[in-house]
């Protein structure tokens, strides 16, 4: 993680309070022997997909004072299920007919790579599943290599297209909490939602269950 040095500090007269330090955390060397907190957006698509949270973990293990004191202190990945053809057809069923050729062996490879983009809310058609919580204060660098069964509940009768995944970052203070929340039922965000499409559209009704 590099930082980036710039100059607005110093132009509002705190340079005698902030000190940057350029450098890879893991290899630096800071002036104190701990700190007092840790903020730190490291946060990438569907919350792990390229993030930065081994440094974080490196960084709160060797340098924070009090590990309850990084923030987001607790972020939660999520899923829901979604009713997509239009934005199916665009993406994986344009390779049957692409003008006027069949490259529908594309098929099988496009499907295998998640879709970064933000999905209406008008197509979610489940609940919303917690797959896994992280809590900054004590999580692992081992336990962020997992495996974990889902099960939505399916709220109206359609075709489920895809697979969505999001999360949320907690930033819990004593007084007050706020959450980022990048779901499709949320403003958007840079980080959008990450779409995982089905091998084929799955008929799916009202109140039953759609399990991994």
């Amino acid at each position: 993680v590099t930082v980036v040095v710039s100059v607005p500090y110093r132009e509002n007269g705190y340079e005698d309070k902030i000190k940057l330090i350029r450098g890879k955390l893991e290899e630096v060397e800071l002036p104190v022997d701990k700190v007092d907190i840790i903020i730190s957006e490291w946060m990438g698509y569907f919350l792990l997909f390229e993030s930065m949270l081994d440094t974080v973990i490196f960084s709160r293990d060797k340098w924070l004072r009090d590990p309850s004191h990084v923030y987001p202190n607790v972020c939660r990945m999520k899923l829901v299920a979604v009713s997509d053809e239009t934005e199916r057809e665009a993406r994986i069923d344009f390779w049957d007919n692409v003008y006027g050729f069949k490259m529908s062996c594309m098929k099988t490879e496009i499907l295998k790579e998640a879709s970064v983009q933000c999905m209406e809310e008008s197509r979610v058609i489940s609940s919303t599943h917690t797959l896994k919580e992280f809590h900054l204060t004590r999580v692992t660098v081992a336990e962020l290599q997992f495996e974990e069964p889902f099960q939505l509940t399916i709220e109206q009768d359609s075709l489920c297209h895809a697979i969505v995944g999001f999360f949320e970052a907690e930033f819990e203070g004593p007084q007050h909490c706020e959450v980022l929340k990048t779901g499709p039922q949320s403003p958007p965000t840079h980080w959008k939602q990450t779409v995982f499409y089905l091998q084929d559209p799955i008929p799916v009704q009202t109140g039953k269950l759609l399990n991994s």
